[in-house]
This record gives C-alpha cells, sequence and structure tokens, in this order.
C-alpha cells in the first residue's frame, strides 16, 4: 500500500467516524439554567435545550462549572455536561477565586475544582460567602472576620456582617452602623451613629 492511498483510506475513515457520531464534540457552553415542570435543565445561546430538565435546582456557570441539586444533595456540572463532582453536599456556592464553598456533614468549607478539600471542614464556620479578590467573609461564633485561600483568619472576626471585597473595600457592620474596610482590616470609613 502506498502512502497515497494509506492517507486517503485515513481520511475516509474519519469521515466514516464523524457522520455517526463517534468523535464529536460535545458542547461547551455558555449555557443557562431553565425551570419547566419544577425542574431545572440547561438551553444554549440559541434557546436549544442542551439538557433536558431533570435537576431539583441549577444555578449559572461560573469559572466552568455550575451547582446542580440532584436527589437532595448538590453537585457539579462541567461545561462538556457532564457531573464532575459528584452529588454529596448540602449546601453548596459558585466557584470563585477557583474554591467553592460547600456544606458537608453540617460543617462548611471550601473544595478545588476537582472536589477536593482545600480548607479543612473544622466546624467553626457558621456561615461562609465566596471568594473574592483574595479573600472571603467567614462567620466564626457571632462574629465575621475573613480568610486566605489556605483557610487562614487574616481579619478576625469583629464585625456584625461582612460582606465580599470589590475594589479593594468590603462593606461590613460595626454594631448596627454600616462601615468599610480594607484588606488590612483597618476600617477606612464608618457611618456616624
Amino acid at each position: 500500500m502506498t502512502a497515497r492511498s494509506f492517507y486517503i483510506l485515513t481520511v475516509l475513515a474519519l469521515l466514516g467516524l464523524m457522520s455517526t457520531g463517534v468523535g464529536e464534540a460535545k458542547p461547551d457552553g455558555p449555557f443557562y439554567p431553565v425551570k419547566e415542570n419544577g425542574l431545572w435543565g440547561y438551553i444554549d445561546q440559541t434557546g436549544t435545550v442542551v439538557i433536558k430538565p431533570r435537576f431539583e435546582q441549577a444555578g449559572d456557570f461560573s469559572e466552568g462549572l455550575a451547582r446542580v441539586k440532584i436527589g437532595g444533595r448538590w453537585a457539579y456540572l462541567d461545561q462538556t455536561l457532564n457531573i464532575r463532582i459528584e452529588p454529596k453536599f448540602q449546601d453548596a456556592r459558585d466557584f470563585s477565586a477557583g474554591l467553592a464553598a460547600v456544606l458537608f456533614e453540617g460543617k462548611w468549607g471550601y473544595i478545588d475544582q476537582k472536589g477536593k478539600f482545600v480548607i479543612v471542614l473544622e466546624g467553626k464556620f457558621k456561615e461562609v460567602r465566596d471568594f473574592s479578590e483574595g479573600l472571603a467573609p467567614v462567620k466564626i461564633g457571632e462574629k465575621w472576620g475573613y480568610i486566605n485561600p489556605s483557610g487562614s483568619v487574616v481579619i478576625e472576626p469583629k464585625f456584625a456582617y461582612g460582606e465580599p471585597f470589590k475594589h479593594a473595600l468590603a462593606r461590613v457592620k460595626v454594631g448596627n452602623l454600616l462601615a468599610y474596610l480594607n484588606k488590612e482590616g483597618t476600617l477606612v470609613w464608618k457611618a456616624k451613629e
């Protein structure tokens, strides 16, 4: 067999595989959650249903993953429309800065995009928020503080409430008053009583 004959046979074989659907790429987003008859699925930008509604709840894609609720537990779907992280969480948040807050066995922690716990569940976080600009607000006891992606507390919990950072400042409550905090933990503005 000549090299030219081998080339032609290879091209024909590949064309045959493509026409049967074998080897076709799966869609990779963006996708949008839609609800029909009490269940959630996803559509693409043209409005074509890419996942028929079958989830109890579904979130937007964030950093390539979307949280979906299956059998009362949260999982994460990737942009090839496959479950990447199995349903095992009581609650789950969107990914931000490569991490997602999850509630597992009654304790909050953070996982990476493979589902591995990066910030170990110690039960000390009563509530958590998403990471933004390298920090995440967490409630420890009755006060809010901030942790870094390794789970270390970098701004001590002393606020009645804390929001994620936006443009280098975070809105917090000191007592009943609103204030703004910088990443060093210093109040840069506080409402007057």
